[in-house]
């Protein structure tokens, strides 16, 4: 926290920075990694030929024996067998069925009922699954700060005495024969990693205990050099967490992801677009609304009652000018009235012409007719005058 010194009659603001260990994450951005993970790829519902399908992702090993089993397969179209094998591989459930369960037994007739669809279709399944694989790509560097999150070391402590690609982990039958995709391999290897390296910590802190029982004062420099240690890789882990998410954030759709709002309904039951919300509901947030409460600043409360009295204000001025111009404008008295109030008194010369005025102009407007005109007897009288000239 910096402090609030005043500089030539200038306050600072009192700026409180939150440390980095302290940023909430938020666990939705674990979804598709975790799916990823444990079940061994993404999925991706779809409908073809009024028949459902779901396709999945696939992993490096079933690229590589796609390309090698198809590569010299003597096919007349080799480009059409290889997309109609990547179709075939990428499917997981077609038409109610999971495909995955015994498919190096029928994939040669999978990849012959693919042929068959339209080109234009396989193109368009290319298109989703080139979509759908991107995205898995993009998993990858989130795995080493994703092992070291309590909920991935729950999920070890389970997962480390099966495979994590067998049936018995996923609950699918067939992934055992999918292989490990990278994800997996990396999350398999950090955790081995982890557990060694606490391992060593453990064994370590013995030792230093032991140590202090014969040379106390000495193990407590070595000790204090163990707690700065541990803060300088702490610290440096969680630079290049946020770094990593930061960096999977702005590429996720090729675009900033925007937070939404939403919409909020009123105790009248209409519906109001929420623009933000002003409710500290994270540290940054809290720290935001502490360094300007120190710093003298006014908050989203202050503004809004300050923008109410300045309307009231506005409007009692209105009032009130409205008011003076009320009060101001002439009236006319009768002769035999007393003036007051600044009024002005017609003589009776001014009173007469006044009253000739107005009869005037009501004998001058003209009455409704009470029918049409007859336009018709107009033309006939005009008609017979010009005869009778002739």
């Amino acid at each position: 926290m910096n402090d609030t010194n005043s500089v030539a009659g200038v306050r600072r603001r009192i700026e409180i920075k939150v440390p980095e260990q302290y940023v909430n994450v938020n666990e939705e951005i674990w979804k598709d990694l975790e799916e990823y993970l444990f079940t061994g790829f993404l999925m991706s519902p779809a409908q073809l030929l009024n028949s459902d399908f779901v396709f999945k992702t696939l992993n490096h090993q079933e690229i590589r024996n796609i390309w090698h089993l198809r590569r010299f397969s003597g096919h007349p179209s080799q480009e059409r067998s290889f997309k109609a094998a990547f179709i075939a591989h990428s499917l997981f459930v077609a038409m109610g069925s999971n495909v995955l369960h015994g498919r190096p037994d029928h994939i040669d007739k999978l990849i012959d009922l693919v042929s068959k669809i339209p080109a234009s279709y396989q193109d368009k399944i290319l298109d989703n699954l080139n979509a759908l694989n991107k995205r898995a790509n993009r998993l990858y560097p989130l795995v080493e700060i994703y092992a070291h999150e309590s909920r991935s070391r729950y999920r070890w402590l389970y997962l480390k005495k099966l495979p994590i690609h067998s049936t018995e982990s996923t609950g699918i039958p067939g992934t055992v024969e999918l292989g490990m995709n990278y994800c997996q391999q990396s999350w398999v290897a950090i955790n081995d990693v982890l557990d060694k390296k606490e391992e060593i910590e453990v064994n370590w802190n013995h030792a230093k205990f032991i140590g202090s029982c014969f040379a106390g004062k000495g193990m407590v420099t070595i000790d204090e050099q163990d707690k700065a240690r541990r803060n300088r890789e702490q610290q440096e882990f969680e630079e290049r967490k946020m770094k990593i998410l930061r960096e999977y954030m702005s590429l996720s759709d090729g675009k900033e992801i925007v937070s939404d709002e939403g919409t909020a309904t009123l105790p009248d039951g209409r519906r109001a677009v929420v623009d933000g919300r002003f409710k500290a509901e994270s540290v940054e947030e809290l720290a935001d609304q502490l360094s300007a409460a120190l710093s003298g600043e006014k908050d989203h409360h202050d503004k809004v009652v300050e923008n109410h009295f300045r309307r009231a204000k506005i409007e009692q001025e209105a009032l009130l000018k409205q008011s003076r111009h009320l009060a101001a404008a002439p009236r006319m008295l009768d002769v035999g009235k007393p003036a007051s109030g600044g009024a002005r008194v017609l003589s009776r010369q001014e009173a007469d012409g006044y009253v000739k005025r107005m009869q005037a102009l009501m004998i001058n407007i003209p009455a409704e007719p009470t029918s049409p005109p007859d336009l018709g007897a107009d033309i006939d009288r005009s008609n017979l005058r010009g005869k009778r000239d002739g």
